[in-house]
């Protein structure tokens, strides 16, 4: 199904498009596919942009992209030329959003711009009504155990990697084919703090709070690995992985309320 929208798209570029997963990794999969099938074109590169501190993307960087833009596409007039990709989208701030909406509503000739986020709902709804939107979607088991097979993974262990997967196709196969990316990582580091004891734990907190980038990726792998808990566990454990759900879910929006990073993140050690 992902792939029919995928290519439904590539067919008739017309909107800007929103990528729409919670996995990073898969983002980067489909905006590959997208970049290989629209333009393919090593002297046309794709142009990122990117909050620098991991928090909000402002509108002064939607500004010097509307500069960019307004230098004429490069190659033939009937092919696009241009990929622009803005990741975790919803890090925009409300102005930099209404920025944008002029230049999605027409965009440049030869031009795409490829929204990553994790819901499209937590875009403007004047943004997200006017791109195409494009959910990745799990990938469904049998495919995904077949893809570890050929790659060497027993059966028993390719089935553990799809649960902690969530069935996200960029992280699943990334765990497969043992990549070191930064979500891979962090994925394993995730599984370390919850299989550690309370004493350990205050240990990799004391090096999470001199890396405070590192921690939204950190918490969403464990709501990854706890989602996957969830659904595999019998129900003697549902209750447990429920309620370390609801306590990295709790972490997080005291993080957003500017509650000190140490003293959220102690909580949450002894209370998982």
């Amino acid at each position: 199904m992902t792939k029919q929208w995928i290519d439904a798209y590539v067919n008739h570029p017309k909107t800007a498009v929103i990528v729409e997963s919670e996995d990073e990794l898969s983002h980067a999969v489909v905006l590959n596919y997208l970049y290989e099938n629209l333009i393919g074109d090593s002297h046309n590169p794709l142009v990122t942009i990117a909050s620098e501190d991991k928090k909000t993307i402002g509108v002064e960087k939607i500004r010097h992209l509307k500069k960019q833009l307004s230098l004429q596409a490069n190659g033939s007039l009937d092919k696009i030329s241009r990929m622009i990709v803005i990741e975790q989208a919803q890090r925009m701030t409300e102005e930099a959003q209404n920025a944008l909406l002029k230049l999605i509503e027409e965009l440049p000739d030869r031009t795409i711009i490829c929204l990553a986020a994790d819901q499209s709902a937590n875009l403007l709804p004047t943004v997200s009504s006017r791109c195409f939107q494009l959910r990745v979607l799990p990938i469904e088991k049998n495919i995904a155990i077949d893809f570890a097979l050929v790659n060497s993974i027993k059966k028993s262990e390719a089935e553990k990697l799809y649960a902690i997967s969530s069935g996200h196709p960029g992280l699943f196969m990334s765990l497969v084919m043992d990549n070191t990316s930064d979500v891979t990582v962090s994925i394993g580091e995730a599984k370390k703090f919850l299989t550690s004891t309370i004493f350990e734990r205050q240990k990799i907190i004391q090096v999470l709070v001199k890396e405070p980038d590192t921690i939204p990726m950190y918490l969403r792998s464990l709501r990854t690995i706890a989602l996957a808990g969830l659904r595999t566990s019998n129900e003697s454990s549902k209750k447990r992985w429920g309620e370390t759900l609801t306590q990295i879910a709790m972490t997080e929006k005291q993080l957003s309320a500017n509650v000190p990073t140490k003293l959220a993140l102690l909580r949450l050690s002894v209370s998982i």
